[in-house]
């Protein structure tokens, strides 16, 4: 027997192609006359058979695949993205750089009309109890550098006899005790000090006779020049034409400091 198209058709229950999951809504719900239940005052009548009609069927289809779809969708949305292995990065290698070289500054010498500290250290030496008088001063020429001598002689004055405390250092200008700089010839200059010893004896009677301002022929050596004597400190200063170190070095018998500026030959 036939059934005509479009005829309806009588499913007992249900008639789904698939679950409904508790709370959902059915989107055939509008298709169920007579559903009420005796406490409604009504007499119970038997439930009558969904009818399902084909178009109805088809939109049934059609919620069950939207909520697949967008069940999927969801899915996908809530997967985090660090689940997916990251494609591993190639870090470039950084070519290599030449290492620095140390740089080796020159020694400084000591240049023309220039009289820095740093270029001479500073020469001491003596006794520092030691009682002296000056009794000579000489300067001259040897191959090879320009001496300057300082000699000395025992004193009356309280204390042993030896050679007194001397400091050899480069300076910039010299004062005496009135604290007026004094005039030196020379591009370079250097002080030579020395404490208990004067050219005068305790009496007041000199111990030095020569000159206190001398301005010899010497290549190096423009002029050696008394700076100071006062209370038994003595200064000299050496006036130079370019600045040198000096060797200092020390004498016996007599006592003496020498002095020796280098020039060529």
């Amino acid at each position: 027997m036939r059934r005509a198209a479009g005829a309806a058709v009588a499913v007992p229950g249900s008639v789904v192609s698939g679950r409904i999951a508790p709370g959902e809504s059915d989107p055939d719900a509008s298709f169920e006359p007579n559903s009420r239940s005796p406490a409604d005052g009504q007499p119970d009548r038997p439930a009558r058979p969904r009818v399902l009609t084909r178009r109805c069927l088809r939109s049934r289809e059609r919620w069950h695949a939207e909520r697949a779809g967008a069940a999927r969708r969801s899915s996908a949305r809530s997967s985090p993205a660090a689940s997916r292995p990251a494609s591993p990065t190639q870090t470039p290698l950084s070519s290599p750089t030449a290492a620095a070289q140390p740089t080796v500054s020159p020694i400084a010498q000591p240049g023309p009309g220039s009289s820095p500290a740093a270029a001479c250290a500073p020469a001491s030496g003596g006794t520092p109890s030691a009682q002296a008088q000056l009794v000579a001063l000489r300067v001259a020429h040897q191959s090879g550098f320009d001496r300057v001598v300082f000699e000395f002689a025992q004193s009356t004055a309280p204390g042993p006899f030896g050679l007194p405390t001397y400091s050899v250092e480069p300076a910039s200008s010299l004062s005496g005790a009135s604290g007026q700089p004094v005039q030196i010839a020379g591009n370079a200059l250097f002080g030579i000090r020395f404490q208990n010893a004067s050219t005068r004896n305790p009496d007041n009677t000199p111990s030095y006779g020569g000159a206190i301002d001398l301005r010899p022929t010497t290549p190096l050596v423009k002029e050696i020049r008394l700076v100071e004597d006062f209370e038994r400190v003595l200064t000299w200063g050496a006036g130079l034409d370019h600045l040198v170190c000096p060797k200092v070095s020390v004498l016996s018998g007599p006592f003496r400091v020498v002095l020796d500026f280098p020039t060529p030959p």
